[in-house]
């Protein structure tokens, strides 16, 4: 296998690669134009880009922009934002069967305004956390509704938020 180095970009990167380093994994190379491309948009998007977006992307020349320039459309997109509230939507549980149509429907309708609008994790969580009001016009107030006692529902905000499991704390 081939040796590479790389250095970092930036905070993430730094992380990654000191700990690569402490536990003497050399990096993978870096992915050709063909297979990033192919990986970006499945992970922004969730969809395949078109064979024509595939071709214009490689016959475009090298340039230090090249990749940057497709994150940042990628992520201005709405591809991303339905993607990324189908995600968030499926980790907090929203279904009409526990909330009902309407309550389902404001509570998707404020996380994909959440998304859309690029609104901090910890500015949504703490709406979530706080919500208050009628479940049919205020969707975060829906977020209560996926569990009936109050130990399940602490136990489903660690693992959600803070990913640790606090069943045993029972």
């Amino acid at each position: 296998m081939k040796h590479v180095s790389f250095s970092a970009q930036n905070f993430i990167d730094e992380k990654v690669l000191g700990e690569l380093k402490r536990l003497r994994i050399p990096p993978s190379p870096l992915a050709d134009d063909a297979e990033f491309f192919r990986r970006v948009h499945l992970d922004v998007t969730g969809r395949l880009p078109s064979p024509e977006r595939v071709r214009a992307f490689l016959a475009e020349p090298l340039s230090a922009g090249k990749r940057a320039r497709v994150i940042g459309e990628l992520l201005a997109s709405p591809a991303f934002v339905d993607f990324w509230t189908l995600k968030l939507a499926d980790l907090l549980v929203i279904s009409s069967k526990k909330m009902g149509d309407a309550g389902a429907k404001a509570y998707h309708g404020w996380l994909r305004e959440q998304i859309a609008a690029n609104a901090p994790f910890d500015r949504t969580v703490r709406a979530l956390l706080t919500a208050t009001g009628d479940t049919t016009q205020h969707g975060p107030a829906n977020f209560f509704g996926v569990a009936n006692d109050p130990r399940d529902l602490g136990e489903f905000v660690s693992q959600t938020f803070l990913g640790m499991r606090v069943a045993c704390a029972r």
